[in-house]
């Protein structure tokens, strides 16, 4: 059971995942180091879904961490992850939603 503030601890739904995934391109690599995954798992998620392209690599990404992450996963702390990954622009636009 899951209790999600106002705002920025709203629950990480898909479209918050697809807003991402549609607009990190090729920098997802950066996203998934800054969630904590090892390059070994990065690699593994490359080597998966290399042929779907970078959308299906940055979603695996993310859905794997939204697993992991349970009721934590939320819309801020996706924004506070993309910020440390230096993507504050797309941190920014994920806020604004």
């Amino acid at each position: 059971y899951c209790v999600f503030s106002p705002e920025l601890q709203q629950r990480l739904g898909n479209e918050h995942l697809s807003f991402v995934c549609n607009n990190i391109g090729s920098r997802w690599k950066e996203l998934a180091t800054s969630l904590g995954f090892s390059r070994g798992i990065t690699e593994a998620i490359e080597a998966d879904y290399r042929h779907e392209g970078t959308y299906e690599m940055a979603y695996q990404t993310i859905l794997k961490w939204k697993q992991q992450r349970g009721c934590q996963a939320t819309v801020g702390e996706l924004v506070q992850v993309l910020q440390h990954a230096g993507l504050t622009d797309l941190a920014v636009e994920l806020q604004n939603r």
